[in-house]
């Protein structure tokens, strides 16, 4: 009888135990985040938790009896794309399944979503095709300055092979002149900093030394813990050689112009003298000996005083283009509709009689120096009202058109003599003149002057035009 009690008491204690242990079971497959399905020996369905119904989207009573319909490998994985019901047409999700017999009658099946693994495997394929087919050298390296990663960038850009450098110190890349930055860089790195186009020099696997930008940046873990850094590095050594060719030509360019603007203010200056004399003397003899002069003689003497007037007038032109290349710049804010006013109002006192229209746009405010932005108003503006003079019904415009940058391009316009556009380089250039002075006078150096006022204040300027049908001058100022 007590045998009896005792078998029955363990009984009851495996009982309970077998029940714990189904609670503990059904706990984990109804909470388990991944889909589990049990099927029958012929891979009908019998169960599936509620993981599995949000895989397929249907309630587990619709597929109790039915097969399971993908291919199992018992004891291995196999990945596959489930098209569930409810999502759009053509979208799969995939999956990894794996199938394990419980007994002879029954299989449990296992579905982990994959998905997201699947799309950041394909980012990192697509990064990595990225890293390894840029140009510009890709460098990792952990804490201690040690390479782990090289791509075939760093070896056109250092002449290494990932074989020779992966396991070594970045220091192996560090030039003699430069034996300060390794320790900064890790000091940088360690403590989070970016480091962007950083311009310094490298050594090759040649000995060469190579100019480079470089931008470094820290790697870190999910935890957000520092763990090394990634180096990009662009050779710019050519760039560099060809910034030292730009800055010797212009250094050089400038050191003429002011050569030649030193001469031509001197020579302008050392000219005036005897021209004055020229047309003084000339005066005088003209005056005082007329009596003993016929008409050829004074004709003569009067073409003498004609040619070394026009003589000083170009000479205060060229004093006048040498001051526009040395005034000092003051930025301020100008208003060209103001300048333009001024000018015409200017204008229309040497000749009140004439009919002209003037359209002037409102809101033409700059940034430059007023004085220089003046004559160049003042030049555009004479050029108009003079090469309007034989219209009838003269017109003169300032305006500004937008560009597709949103920077402005300003004009002056007019339905004047017009120019041949085949001769338009001569335009900006001293002394060329496209009409003779018996049709307009001038001495050709104001589109000059406007040119290098223009260049002085980082613009540029051109000019549209048709014989009789007048013309446009367009120009731009930086910044």
């Amino acid at each position: 009888m007590k045998k009896l009690a005792n078998k029955a008491g363990q009984y009851e204690i495996d009982l309970q135990a077998l029940k714990e242990s189904e609670a503990r079971f059904r706990s984990i497959v109804l909470w388990s985040p991944d889909a589990i399905i049990v099927t029958d020996a012929k891979g009908k369905i019998e169960y599936m938790n509620p993981a599995a119904e949000r895989v397929f989207n249907r309630k587990m009573e619709s597929f109790v009896g039915k097969d399971f319909g993908l291919p199992l490998v018992d004891g291995k994985s196999t990945e596959v794309d489930i098209f569930r019901p409810g999502k759009d047409p053509g979208v799969g999700d995939m999956y990894v399944v794996e199938a394990e017999w419980l007994n002879k009658k029954a299989r449990i099946i296992t579905i982990h979503d994959i998905t997201e693994r699947r799309k950041l495997e394909k980012a990192q394929s697509q990064l990595a095709a990225i890293v390894e087919s840029t140009d510009d050298a890709v460098i990792g390296k952990d804490l201690e300055g040690t390479i782990v990663s090289w791509n075939s960038g760093a070896e056109v850009v250092y002449g290494y092979n990932a074989k020779e450098v992966i396991g070594k110190s970045i220091s192996l890349l560090m030039p003699p002149v430069h034996p300060d930055e390794y320790k900064e860089f890790l000091t940088k790195k360690s403590s989070g900093e970016l480091i962007k186009n950083y311009e310094t020099q490298r050594r090759r696997k040649d000995g060469q030394i190579i100019d480079v930008s470089l931008t470094i940046s820290p790697f870190k873990d999910t935890s957000g813990k520092i763990t090394g850094g990634s180096i990009i590095a662009r050779d710019i050594t050519e760039k560099k050689k060809l910034e030292k060719v730009v800055v010797k030509a212009r250094d050089a360019a400038e050191a003429a112009n002011k050569e030649l603007e030193a001469f031509s203010y001197s020579v302008s200056h050392d000219l005036r003298a005897p021209l004055r004399s020229l047309d003084g003397f000339s005066q005088v003899l003209f005056e005082d000996y007329a009596n003993q002069l016929d008409e050829q003689g004074k004709d003569y003497l009067q073409r003498i005083r004609k040619a070394s007037q026009h003589m000083a007038e170009l000479i205060d032109a060229l004093l006048m283009l040498s001051r526009m290349g040395r005034k000092e710049m003051h930025y301020e804010t100008v208003d060209l509709n103001t300048l333009a006013q001024a000018t015409l109002a200017e204008l229309r006192q040497t000749q009140p009689k004439r009919q002209i229209e003037f359209v002037i746009e409102e809101g033409l405010a700059v940034q430059g120096d007023s004085q220089l932005l003046r004559v160049v108003m003042e030049n555009l503006l004479n050029n108009a009202w003079k090469y309007t003079g034989k219209q009838p019904e003269a017109r003169i415009g300032v305006g500004a058109l937008r560009q597709g940058d949103g920077k402005r391009t300003y004009f002056v316009c007019d339905n004047g003599a017009g120019f041949d556009m085949a001769f338009a380089d001569k335009l900006f250039k001293a002394f060329q003149r496209l009409h003779t002075p018996n049709e307009f006078p001038g001495i050709g150096i104001g589109l000059a002057t406007v040119q290098r006022i223009i260049h002085r204040h980082g613009g540029r300027v051109w000019a549209e035009g048709e014989v009789e049908k007048g013309a446009t001058f367009y120009f731009t100022l930086g910044g």
